[in-house]
């Protein structure tokens, strides 16, 4: 988990660096950062909340 939260602050760090000395950042490097932080959220809840249950995704 340490490593992981070290991953996303330097990527963090860099984007918001290139913010602040002027540079633009690239929009494929946004939608990776993005995409990450999806994935990583997404496992995240699918660990603390478990699969669905089938009575659930019946009345859906």
């Amino acid at each position: 988990m340490q490593a992981l939260t070290r991953t996303f602050s330097e990527h963090k760090q860099g984007l918001e660096g290139q913010w602040h000395r002027g540079e633009e950042v690239a929009t494929e490097d946004l939608r990776l950062a993005l995409q990450r932080y999806r994935s990583f959220f997404d496992r995240l809840l699918s660990r603390a909340w478990g699969p669905p249950s089938t009575q659930t995704q019946r009345h859906r």
